[in-house]
């Protein structure tokens, strides 16, 4: 104990004493903001077409707490273990770690989550039966999503497609190099223990009419996604060494091994192109991709375009295809004109324009054209289509009563996940409506669907974040196969994270907007007005001793909490 000078005694001023605890005194009638819990967006997540919850399911993983991380994965997406294979993860983009050593793998982790939850005790559990029936058109991953949350919600569903196995596109249109036929096959079997029949074989239409699916279903859901190969429209291509790529790839995918030319130019920059060029060198043929604008513009998920250069592909960029040359009843060639970049057009790209006298032949001895695809949607009513598309509304509802869309026919965005999550959507419209007796007012946001209360107006950027607490960590390095091993067989291109990995990569998430437990509020709250709750998640505010100083908001490293002004 320190002993005060006698003579400076008298120095001090007079102040009041107490030797009780001050708890009495509620401090917090003093304040006029609050801090307040509030979870929000992460970047990544606002990204995500598919609405998975990634902050969260990161901060399980870190924690150790792995098969609770792949239920919530699972728990609403039916494709982790697909989607972290074939998704081009948007979501890496924004990821704020790319300030502190590059974005998080969040395709890794969703691809390891996927993985270790094969098992049916995985899945969520099934509501009560509702006794309402729903048809879904289409095996595709609009299809698949929007038929395992409402069989999950209680509804009976069944899904019908024309195709021989459920899948759509991932079946028929993604290779085994990156997408193992077993993978898909396992995702699907789970859908069908979460309680959904597959019709195979059936094309509506033609063994089935939509007025009958309306009459046996309280609800029919359109999800076909686009199949139809369009024309490139130049002379020559009616030859027979011409092929329609999206019909050769589905040969190639079933283990068909078609007579092809040797040297085969593939039209087109999307991934279907991709794909074709790719799998036509593993069975022996010489692939040449032609492109009417350069590798910026392509609409293909660049990893791929990279991985098909490294495997030895030969590209010709700012080139169009004018015509199939045919010589004595053969193809000996593909005219093209060389093209520069022009203007954008609607969609954003720069607009590519002929060269004049720019003509040449690329010597090839077939032609595969893949320049995009349509849909068949000849079983619709015309008032339900609306040129290539489904005539929906931002609901997802069509003219047709009862009968919602979902995928590629309405948004037309062409990738997996975003045809996942609009599955989503539309199975929670359509449950409002077998429900409620109605239609919501819109159709919710893919985010809005988690099972915790997010801010989805606040979306955390780093510019939100407390730098001081985050130290650069490098991005991981993930295993491939040497691009020279891949040429000559279709194995899986790319490899994936063992548990310690995933927890190590878990463990550099920033947990964005989420609040962690870090526990920084708790320990620099001036008034001690911060305390756990007990067992459960998460911390309580005392708001009687709160003066509301903002500190614990200052010193949250994720912006989980925020400042609300106190209601009178």
């Amino acid at each position: 104990m320190v002993e005060l000078n006698p003579k400076y005694l008298e120095d001090l001023p007079l102040t009041s004493y107490s030797d009780n605890s001050t708890e009495l005194l509620r401090t917090g009638t003093w304040k006029y903001v609050q801090p307040t819990y509030e979870d929000k967006l992460p970047a990544c997540s606002h990204l995500c077409p598919a609405g998975n919850d990634i902050s969260k399911a990161m901060d399980l993983v870190a924690r150790g707490q792995l098969d609770a991380a792949a239920r919530l994965w699972r728990s609403a997406n039916p494709l982790p273990a697909t989607l972290g294979r074939v998704c081009p993860h948007p979501c890496e983009s924004e990821c704020n770690r790319n300030a502190f050593g590059g974005a998080i793998a969040i395709h890794a982790m969703e691809r390891f989550l996927g993985d270790r939850s094969f098992d049916p005790a995985f899945l969520p559990e099934r509501a009560p039966s509702t006794g309402k029936k729903v048809a879904v058109v289409g095996g595709g991953p609009a299809g698949i999503a929007a038929a395992y949350n409402l069989a999950l919600a209680g509804h009976g569903v069944e899904v019908l497609d024309d195709k021989p196995a459920p899948g759509g596109y991932l079946r028929t249109g993604i290779p085994d190099y990156r997408l193992p036929r077993e993978i898909l096959d396992r995702e699907i079997a789970l859908v069908e223990h979460a309680g959904v029949t597959f019709t195979c074989g059936t094309r509506v239409g033609r063994d089935v009419g939509l007025d009958e699916l309306r009459e046996r279903f309280d609800a029919v859901i359109v999800a076909v996604g686009f199949h139809r190969a369009r024309p490139l429209g130049v002379p020559g291509e009616d030859h027979p060494h011409v092929f329609n790529g999206v019909e050769l790839l589905e040969r190639i995918l079933l283990g068909e091994r078609p007579e092809l030319p040797r040297r085969m130019a593939v039209v087109g920059g999307g991934n279907t192109a991709m794909d074709v060029a790719r799998s036509l060198l593993r069975i022996g043929v010489e692939p040449v991709v032609v492109y009417r604008r350069s590798k910026l513009e392509m609409p293909a998920i660049p990893a791929e375009v990279d991985e098909a250069m490294a495997e030895g592909i030969e590209f010709n960029f700012l080139t169009a295809p004018s015509r199939v040359v045919v010589e004595d009843g053969r193809v000996t060639g593909l005219e093209c004109v060389k093209m520069k970049l022009g203007e954008p057009d609607e969609s954003g790209r720069r607009r590519p324009v002929p060269v004049e006298g720019s003509e040449f032949v690329v010597p090839v001895d077939g032609v595969v054209t893949a320049i995009g695809e349509s849909a068949d949607l000849e079983f619709l009513p015309e008032a339900a289509r609306d040129g290539w598309r489904v005539a929906a509304d931002a609901r997802l509802v069509t003219p047709e009563e009862g009968v919602f869309a979902a995928g590629d026919v309405v948004s037309g965005a062409g990738t997996v996940t975003a045809a996942v999550g609009e599955g989503r959507r539309v199975a929670a419209v359509v449950h409002t409506w077998l429900t409620r007796g109605s239609l919501p007012d819109e159709a919710p946001p893919v985010q809005g669907l988690w099972d915790r209360p997010v801010n989805l107006d606040r979306t955390v950027y780093v510019e939100q974040l407390n730098p001081a607490y985050f130290t650069e960590v490098p991005r991981p390095e993930l295993p491939e196969l040497d691009p020279v091993e891949r040429r000559s067989s279709f194995a899986e291109v790319m490899g994936g994270f063992t548990e310690a990995e995933a927890v190590a990569e878990a463990r550099r998430c920033l947990v964005c907007g989420t609040c962690n437990e870090c526990c920084n509020c708790l320990y620099f709250c001036p008034d001690v007005a911060i305390a756990r709750r007990g067992d459960a998640f998460g911390f309580d505010i005392d708001a009687d001793h709160c003066k509301g100083c903002g500190i614990c908001v200052e010193e949250c490293p994720r912006d989980a909490l925020s400042l609300m002004e106190v209601k009178s």
